[in-house]
């Protein structure tokens, strides 16, 4: 099994285990429905890994509030983060 397939099969599991298509659907919404969703799947991508290194959720929700910032976008991803935790 390739590290991909790992990967897909974790980012899966936790779509299941947490409020995956409210996050989706606001980012598609925002940004359209190809880049909405590639948003969100970068988003639990970036907070899977993060937490996994032992990082924060604090320091995790901090830099991905700044990442939506810079897409003028006015959101807060701390629950997200906390249901991916």
């Amino acid at each position: 099994m390739q590290i991909d397939d790992v990967l897909e099969r974790i980012k899966r599991s936790a779509k299941l285990r947490i409020d995956w298509f409210d996050l989706e659907d606001g980012l598609v919404e925002f940004a359209g429905t190809e880049k909405g969703s590639l948003i969100a799947e970068n988003i639990l991508t970036e907070a899977l890994g993060e937490l996994s290194l032992g990082k924060k959720k604090d320091d995790v929700v901090t830099g991905l509030n700044i990442q939506f910032s810079l897409l003028s976008a006015q959101t807060d991803v701390g629950d997200f983060v906390a249901e991916v935790e």
